[in-house]
Protein backbone atom coordinates (compact mmCIF):
# COMPACT_ATOMS: atom_id res chain seq x y z
CA UNK A 1 0.00 0.00 0.00
CA UNK A 2 0.88 3.55 -0.74
CA UNK A 3 1.97 5.97 1.54
CA UNK A 4 -1.26 7.97 0.16
CA UNK A 5 -3.26 4.73 0.43
CA UNK A 6 -2.38 4.51 4.53
CA UNK A 7 -2.65 8.09 5.20
CA UNK A 8 -6.34 7.60 3.39
CA UNK A 9 -6.98 4.19 5.16
CA UNK A 10 -6.15 6.08 8.62
CA UNK A 11 -8.60 9.05 7.60
CA UNK A 12 -11.23 6.82 7.39
CA UNK A 13 -10.65 4.97 10.61
CA UNK A 14 -10.22 8.17 12.42
CA UNK A 15 -13.95 9.66 10.90
CA UNK A 16 -15.59 5.81 11.81
CA UNK A 17 -14.15 6.21 14.91
CA UNK A 18 -16.08 9.16 15.75
CA UNK A 19 -18.88 7.80 15.04
CA UNK A 20 -18.16 4.64 17.05
CA UNK A 21 -19.64 5.39 20.57
CA UNK A 22 -22.58 7.14 18.97
CA UNK A 23 -26.23 5.50 18.44
CA UNK A 24 -29.67 6.10 17.46
CA UNK A 25 -31.98 4.39 20.07
CA UNK A 26 -35.65 5.54 18.99
CA UNK A 27 -36.81 7.84 16.03
CA UNK A 28 -38.35 11.16 16.39
CA UNK A 29 -41.15 9.50 14.50
CA UNK A 30 -42.29 7.57 17.60
CA UNK A 31 -41.13 10.82 20.33
CA UNK A 32 -41.06 13.88 18.10
CA UNK A 33 -38.80 17.03 19.06
CA UNK A 34 -37.22 15.86 22.61
CA UNK A 35 -35.90 18.13 25.55
CA UNK A 36 -34.97 17.66 28.85
CA UNK A 37 -34.23 13.60 30.18
CA UNK A 38 -34.85 12.81 33.58
CA UNK A 39 -33.67 9.31 35.36
CA UNK A 40 -34.93 8.72 39.02
CA UNK A 41 -33.01 6.97 41.25
CA UNK A 42 -34.47 3.19 40.82
CA UNK A 43 -33.17 3.64 37.07
CA UNK A 44 -36.63 4.85 35.49
CA UNK A 45 -36.12 7.06 32.21
CA UNK A 46 -38.57 9.67 31.47
CA UNK A 47 -37.90 12.14 28.73
CA UNK A 48 -40.01 15.79 27.72
CA UNK A 49 -41.22 16.29 24.62
CA UNK A 50 -43.13 17.92 22.23
CA UNK A 51 -46.03 15.18 22.06
CA UNK A 52 -45.82 15.12 25.73
CA UNK A 53 -43.93 12.89 28.75
CA UNK A 54 -42.72 9.79 27.65
CA UNK A 55 -40.67 6.66 29.91
CA UNK A 56 -38.32 4.83 28.04
CA UNK A 57 -37.93 0.98 28.81
CA UNK A 58 -37.08 -2.41 28.14
CA UNK A 59 -39.76 -4.42 29.61
CA UNK A 60 -43.09 -5.06 26.83
CA UNK A 61 -45.83 -3.15 27.93
CA UNK A 62 -49.20 -3.53 26.07
CA UNK A 63 -51.10 -0.63 27.03
CA UNK A 64 -52.72 1.27 24.85
CA UNK A 65 -50.64 4.14 26.14
CA UNK A 66 -47.40 2.36 25.14
CA UNK A 67 -45.56 2.00 21.54
CA UNK A 68 -43.05 -0.95 21.10
CA UNK A 69 -40.41 -0.11 18.69
CA UNK A 70 -38.70 -3.67 17.43
CA UNK A 71 -35.80 -2.07 15.96
CA UNK A 72 -34.31 -1.08 19.77
CA UNK A 73 -36.99 -3.70 21.84
CA UNK A 74 -37.59 -1.02 23.79
CA UNK A 75 -41.19 -0.09 24.77
CA UNK A 76 -42.28 3.92 25.12
CA UNK A 77 -45.25 4.97 27.11
CA UNK A 78 -46.91 8.06 27.25
CA UNK A 79 -47.44 9.14 30.66
CA UNK A 80 -48.64 12.33 30.01
CA UNK A 81 -50.24 13.95 27.40
CA UNK A 82 -49.67 17.68 25.80
CA UNK A 83 -53.23 18.84 25.59
CA UNK A 84 -53.68 21.91 27.74
CA UNK A 85 -55.41 25.25 27.67
CA UNK A 86 -57.67 24.60 24.35
CA UNK A 87 -54.27 23.57 22.85
CA UNK A 88 -51.08 21.20 22.79
CA UNK A 89 -48.51 22.67 24.91
CA UNK A 90 -44.51 21.71 24.89
CA UNK A 91 -42.71 19.96 27.33
CA UNK A 92 -38.92 21.34 28.11
CA UNK A 93 -37.91 21.71 31.79
CA UNK A 94 -38.46 18.86 33.97
CA UNK A 95 -36.67 17.55 36.91
CA UNK A 96 -37.49 15.26 40.17
CA UNK A 97 -37.40 15.22 43.78
CA UNK A 98 -37.28 11.15 43.45
CA UNK A 99 -40.47 10.09 43.38
CA UNK A 100 -42.25 12.77 41.15
CA UNK A 101 -41.52 14.15 38.10
CA UNK A 102 -42.10 18.73 37.71
CA UNK A 103 -42.21 19.72 34.25
CA UNK A 104 -42.87 23.09 32.78
CA UNK A 105 -45.13 22.70 29.30
CA UNK A 106 -45.96 26.04 27.60
CA UNK A 107 -47.84 27.47 24.58
CA UNK A 108 -46.63 30.18 22.09
CA UNK A 109 -48.28 32.81 20.17
CA UNK A 110 -46.92 31.71 17.09
CA UNK A 111 -45.92 34.99 15.72
CA UNK A 112 -43.85 34.86 18.56
CA UNK A 113 -41.92 32.17 18.28
CA UNK A 114 -38.46 33.62 17.90
CA UNK A 115 -39.09 35.91 20.78
CA UNK A 116 -39.91 32.96 23.50
CA UNK A 117 -43.30 34.94 24.33
CA UNK A 118 -45.52 32.34 25.45
CA UNK A 119 -49.16 32.71 25.58
CA UNK A 120 -49.22 30.53 28.29
CA UNK A 121 -47.33 28.21 30.86
CA UNK A 122 -47.86 26.18 33.61
CA UNK A 123 -46.44 23.29 36.19
CA UNK A 124 -46.59 20.40 35.94
CA UNK A 125 -46.63 17.67 39.03
CA UNK A 126 -46.40 14.20 37.77
CA UNK A 127 -46.57 10.96 39.68
CA UNK A 128 -45.73 7.92 37.11
CA UNK A 129 -47.79 4.74 36.93
CA UNK A 130 -46.79 1.76 35.62
CA UNK A 131 -47.92 2.76 31.86
CA UNK A 132 -49.50 6.34 32.48
CA UNK A 133 -49.31 9.03 35.55
CA UNK A 134 -51.41 7.63 38.16
CA UNK A 135 -51.80 11.64 38.96
CA UNK A 136 -50.97 14.25 37.27
CA UNK A 137 -51.69 18.47 38.73
CA UNK A 138 -51.61 21.28 37.33
CA UNK A 139 -50.97 25.03 38.14
CA UNK A 140 -50.69 27.83 35.56
CA UNK A 141 -48.33 30.19 35.77
CA UNK A 142 -49.76 33.80 36.15
CA UNK A 143 -47.07 35.67 34.14
CA UNK A 144 -46.07 33.03 31.37
CA UNK A 145 -42.01 32.51 31.55
CA UNK A 146 -40.75 29.81 29.03
CA UNK A 147 -38.96 27.68 31.70
CA UNK A 148 -36.32 25.64 30.36
CA UNK A 149 -33.72 23.95 32.30
CA UNK A 150 -35.01 22.95 35.95
CA UNK A 151 -33.69 21.22 38.94
CA UNK A 152 -34.52 20.86 42.69
CA UNK A 153 -33.09 22.73 45.33
CA UNK A 154 -34.73 20.55 47.97
CA UNK A 155 -38.11 18.75 48.19
CA UNK A 156 -40.48 21.84 47.87
CA UNK A 157 -38.01 24.46 46.36
CA UNK A 158 -37.28 23.96 42.27
CA UNK A 159 -34.85 26.44 40.34
CA UNK A 160 -35.80 27.52 36.92
CA UNK A 161 -33.97 29.04 34.20
CA UNK A 162 -36.35 31.86 32.57
CA UNK A 163 -34.98 30.89 28.59
CA UNK A 164 -37.95 33.87 27.47
CA UNK A 165 -35.14 36.42 29.50
CA UNK A 166 -32.61 35.52 27.23
CA UNK A 167 -34.07 36.23 23.94
CA UNK A 168 -34.06 38.99 21.20
CA UNK A 169 -36.40 41.47 23.35
CA UNK A 170 -36.55 39.84 26.31
CA UNK A 171 -33.61 41.25 28.79
CA UNK A 172 -36.46 42.12 31.64
CA UNK A 173 -36.36 39.30 33.77
CA UNK A 174 -33.67 37.54 35.60
CA UNK A 175 -31.71 34.27 34.93
CA UNK A 176 -33.24 32.11 37.13
CA UNK A 177 -36.24 31.84 39.13
CA UNK A 178 -37.01 30.45 42.60
CA UNK A 179 -40.36 28.52 42.43
CA UNK A 180 -41.43 27.35 46.43
CA UNK A 181 -44.20 24.91 46.82
CA UNK A 182 -46.55 26.01 49.19
CA UNK A 183 -49.46 23.75 49.03
CA UNK A 184 -48.70 20.47 47.59
CA UNK A 185 -51.94 18.95 47.71
CA UNK A 186 -53.02 21.44 45.34
CA UNK A 187 -49.54 22.62 43.89
CA UNK A 188 -49.53 26.29 45.39
CA UNK A 189 -46.53 27.82 44.93
CA UNK A 190 -44.98 31.25 44.78
CA UNK A 191 -42.02 32.91 42.48
CA UNK A 192 -39.40 34.97 43.07
CA UNK A 193 -36.03 36.11 41.19
CA UNK A 194 -33.20 33.79 42.35
CA UNK A 195 -30.33 35.24 39.88
CA UNK A 196 -30.66 38.51 37.88
CA UNK A 197 -29.41 38.69 34.60
CA UNK A 198 -26.12 39.70 33.34
CA UNK A 199 -23.10 39.47 30.65
CA UNK A 200 -22.98 36.19 29.04
CA UNK A 201 -26.29 34.17 30.24
CA UNK A 202 -27.86 35.10 26.93
CA UNK A 203 -30.72 32.06 26.37
CA UNK A 204 -30.35 31.11 30.50
CA UNK A 205 -30.69 26.93 29.84
CA UNK A 206 -29.46 24.16 31.36
CA UNK A 207 -29.21 23.82 35.64
CA UNK A 208 -27.34 21.18 37.51
CA UNK A 209 -27.30 20.52 41.12
CA UNK A 210 -24.45 19.12 43.18
CA UNK A 211 -22.57 19.51 46.21
CA UNK A 212 -24.34 22.38 47.55
CA UNK A 213 -23.61 24.29 44.44
CA UNK A 214 -25.56 24.95 41.04
CA UNK A 215 -23.84 24.27 37.58
CA UNK A 216 -25.87 26.96 34.97
CA UNK A 217 -25.30 27.44 31.61
CA UNK A 218 -26.42 30.54 30.21
CA UNK A 219 -26.44 29.99 26.40
CA UNK A 220 -22.23 30.03 25.93
CA UNK A 221 -21.17 29.89 28.95
CA UNK A 222 -20.62 27.82 32.28
CA UNK A 223 -21.15 29.27 35.45
CA UNK A 224 -21.09 27.38 39.06
CA UNK A 225 -22.92 29.46 41.74
CA UNK A 226 -22.77 28.73 45.51
CA UNK A 227 -25.66 28.44 47.54
CA UNK A 228 -25.69 29.93 50.57
CA UNK A 229 -27.19 28.46 53.95
CA UNK A 230 -30.64 30.75 53.40
CA UNK A 231 -30.94 29.09 49.87
CA UNK A 232 -30.00 32.25 47.93
CA UNK A 233 -27.48 32.75 45.25
CA UNK A 234 -24.04 33.31 45.67
CA UNK A 235 -21.81 35.30 43.22
CA UNK A 236 -21.29 33.47 40.04
CA UNK A 237 -18.25 31.96 38.76
CA UNK A 238 -17.51 31.57 35.34
CA UNK A 239 -15.80 28.30 34.14
CA UNK A 240 -15.77 27.70 30.75
CA UNK A 241 -16.91 29.95 27.39
CA UNK A 242 -17.67 28.06 24.16
CA UNK A 243 -16.80 29.89 20.69
CA UNK A 244 -19.54 32.30 19.22
CA UNK A 245 -20.41 29.87 16.68
CA UNK A 246 -21.53 27.05 19.27
CA UNK A 247 -23.77 26.74 22.03
CA UNK A 248 -24.10 25.27 25.27
CA UNK A 249 -27.27 23.62 26.11
CA UNK A 250 -27.33 21.28 28.85
CA UNK A 251 -25.06 19.19 30.85
CA UNK A 252 -25.63 15.62 33.69
CA UNK A 253 -22.88 14.63 36.02
CA UNK A 254 -20.29 11.41 35.61
CA UNK A 255 -17.74 9.97 37.24
CA UNK A 256 -15.90 13.68 38.59
CA UNK A 257 -16.93 15.45 35.38
CA UNK A 258 -19.57 17.68 33.57
CA UNK A 259 -20.92 16.32 30.20
CA UNK A 260 -21.96 19.56 28.28
CA UNK A 261 -23.92 19.71 25.15
CA UNK A 262 -22.13 21.38 22.73
CA UNK A 263 -23.53 22.20 19.86
CA UNK A 264 -23.32 23.70 16.63
CA UNK A 265 -25.54 26.93 16.62
CA UNK A 266 -26.16 26.22 12.39
CA UNK A 267 -26.05 22.43 12.38
CA UNK A 268 -23.82 21.62 9.39
CA UNK A 269 -21.63 24.48 9.28
CA UNK A 270 -19.89 23.32 12.44
CA UNK A 271 -19.23 20.46 14.45
CA UNK A 272 -21.32 19.03 17.58
CA UNK A 273 -19.69 17.64 20.53
CA UNK A 274 -20.13 16.53 23.90
CA UNK A 275 -17.78 18.24 26.31
CA UNK A 276 -16.30 16.47 29.49
CA UNK A 277 -15.11 19.42 31.86
CA UNK A 278 -13.43 19.21 35.14
CA UNK A 279 -14.53 21.70 37.01
CA UNK A 280 -11.62 21.59 39.88
CA UNK A 281 -9.13 21.70 37.10
CA UNK A 282 -10.52 23.67 34.18
CA UNK A 283 -8.97 20.35 31.71
CA UNK A 284 -11.88 19.22 29.18
CA UNK A 285 -11.75 16.91 26.55
CA UNK A 286 -14.63 17.09 23.16
CA UNK A 287 -16.35 13.37 21.63
CA UNK A 288 -18.16 14.46 18.64
CA UNK A 289 -21.46 13.64 18.76
CA UNK A 290 -22.16 13.62 14.80
CA UNK A 291 -24.98 15.36 13.25
CA UNK A 292 -27.16 15.47 16.62
CA UNK A 293 -27.45 18.56 18.20
CA UNK A 294 -27.79 17.35 21.78
CA UNK A 295 -30.47 18.82 23.98
CA UNK A 296 -30.18 17.26 27.23
CA UNK A 297 -28.57 14.71 28.91
CA UNK A 298 -28.43 11.63 31.82
CA UNK A 299 -26.77 8.83 32.64
CA UNK A 300 -28.54 5.08 32.05
CA UNK A 301 -28.52 3.16 35.15
CA UNK A 302 -29.83 0.32 32.80
CA UNK A 303 -33.32 0.39 32.40
CA UNK A 304 -32.90 1.71 29.05
CA UNK A 305 -29.13 0.64 27.74
CA UNK A 306 -25.90 0.12 29.19
CA UNK A 307 -24.84 1.24 32.90
CA UNK A 308 -23.30 4.36 32.71
CA UNK A 309 -23.50 4.95 28.97
CA UNK A 310 -25.37 8.50 28.11
CA UNK A 311 -28.83 9.27 27.07
CA UNK A 312 -29.04 12.27 25.08
CA UNK A 313 -32.20 13.68 23.84
CA UNK A 314 -32.26 16.54 20.81
CA UNK A 315 -34.59 19.51 20.30
CA UNK A 316 -33.68 20.10 17.04
CA UNK A 317 -33.10 15.98 15.45
CA UNK A 318 -35.79 15.20 17.61
CA UNK A 319 -35.26 11.03 18.93
CA UNK A 320 -33.24 9.31 21.95
CA UNK A 321 -29.88 8.74 21.19
CA UNK A 322 -27.07 7.00 22.73
CA UNK A 323 -23.36 7.97 23.31
CA UNK A 324 -20.57 5.67 25.39
CA UNK A 325 -18.05 8.00 27.22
Amino acid sequence: MTNHGRCLLAALLLLAGAWVNASPILPRSLLGHTENIVVLPQGRVFLASDRGIYEIKRTLDLDEACDYDAVSGLTACLQVDNHYDNGRCFFSGMTTDGHHLYAACTIWYPWLIPLGRPRTAALYKVTPGASSADQVQIQAFADPVWYNGMTMLDDRTLLLSASSYGTALGFDGPAISKLTITDPLNLSFELEDWLARRPGMLMPNGLLMAEGELYFIGGQTLFRIPVRDDGSAGAPELLYRTPWYRVLDDMTWLAGELVLAEIAGINGLGKNYLTYFDPLTGHYRRQDSGPIQVSSLAVDLGNVSVPGVLLATSFFEGGLHRYDP
